[in-house]
């Protein structure tokens, strides 16, 4: 006998994982049917292919309820619209910004792109990135150079705001004296093994790893006890993806089986000058999910950290694009922090814009939501 089985899950689920529990359909045949059997069995595969194909997953709505979109949020962007909001901040030095918009036509290398991360290379303000793999090696930061005027700002490297440095790394840098070539040959080694010896202390200790910035006064600026608020603060990566959220909150734990973990270093343009980063992402994927969270643990200044989520994600009506952003700098903290907290959500949306149009989707551009009042994540 042969026949048609089209089920679901009876109560769709909230969170994602590889491999979420889609329809199944199953068309039962006999080894060799017979010639008479044959027009039966082709309209079976056409009521077959009837079966709904997002049985399972939740609706748009579903997915997001919880989170920083509103009702009337979700219903723009069932209509179409890329919408944006403000979401729970960890800190007055964090500024963030959420997008999402419906994809309901497939893109060709859309669901790659997003988990291999070959979207970021659309960003406007990435000039290199290499890979660091293991222990890591100066070998493999080789990529990194400086300057002329990178050189003059390293060579009178001192406790402030014009580079993120611990107190031991400008230590390591007075050490250096001006003598021409053969000073930035030392300086650009010095450089990498600064970099070198931060990614190995992430990959060891993780958050608690990360040393801290030292400001003018003295002050100390701790960027892994800001991305540990901020963690604290993300109710919706914790509620979609738990399994993820768990790997970032207790790293350097493994990652979960089917999760690709791996490590960079950039280099950027920030406020017109060059800058340096290394990067942790963590990305998993499958025939219907998307998804890639990078954590940039160390800039060489303006910046004290960043976070930034993509997913595509399966619903009833389509997939769904979300795009989280999250950023924290000591600059915008102290007299006149809200206004400068607009200033800068600006400007990552700006550069989040670039990327969502580089993807090829989300037509629409809607208001920035929120500008001025606080959303609950």
């Amino acid at each position: 006998m042969w026949g048609i089985v089209c089920d679901g899950l009876p109560n769709r689920r909230r969170s994602y994982a590889l491999s979420p529990a889609t329809a199944r359909m199953t068309v039962m045949l006999p080894h060799r049917p017979p010639p008479a059997f044959r027009p039966a069995i082709l309209a079976l595969l056409m009521a077959a292919s009837l079966c709904p194909p997002a049985l399972g997953y939740p609706t748009a709505q579903e997915a997001l309820k919880g989170t920083p979109f509103q009702d009337d949020h979700i219903q723009r962007i069932l209509d179409g619209e890329l919408v944006t909001t403000r979401i729970r901040q960890g800190s007055c030095h964090e500024f963030s910004v959420g997008l999402a918009c419906l994809v309901t036509q497939d893109r060709v290398g859309l669901m790659r792109s997003i988990r291999e991360g070959t979207w970021i290379a659309q960003s406007p303000s990435l000039m290199a990135r290499g890979e660091i793999q293991g222990q890591g090696s100066l070998e493999a930061l080789e990529g990194l150079g400086l300057d002329p005027g990178e050189l003059r700002r390293y060579l009178q490297a001192r406790p402030g705001a014009v580079l993120n440095l611990s107190p031991d790394e400008i230590a390591l840098l007075r050490k250096i004296r001006p003598s021409g070539q053969a000073d930035a040959e030392a300086l650009t080694t010095a450089l990498r093994e600064m970099l070198l010896r931060r990614y190995r202390t992430y990959r060891a200790r993780g958050l608690e790893g990360i040393a801290p910035y030292v400001r003018q006064d003295g002050a100390l600026v701790h960027p892994g006890a800001e991305l540990r608020r901020s963690l604290a603060a993300s109710r919706t990566l914790r509620a979609l993806f738990p399994d993820l959220y768990r790997t970032l909150v207790r790293y350097p734990a493994p990652p979960p089986k089917g999760v690709t973990e791996r490590f960079f270093w950039g280099r950027l343009r920030i406020d017109d000058q060059p800058a340096f980063s290394l990067n942790h992402r963590l990305s998993m994927g499958d025939a219907q999910l998307a998804l890639l969270i990078e954590r940039a643990f160390y800039v060489s200044h303006t910046l004290d950290a960043s976070q930034t989520v993509l997913a595509l994600l399966p619903v009833v009506e389509g997939r769904l694009l979300l795009y989280v952003n999250r950023v924290w700098t000591d600059r915008v903290g102290g007299l006149g922090c809200p206004v400068k907290r607009i200033v800068g959500r600006y400007s990552v949306l700006d550069a989040m814009r670039e990327i969502i149009r580089g993807l090829g989707v989300c037509g629409f551009w809607g208001a920035p939501q929120g500008a001025g009042e606080a959303v609950p994540d």
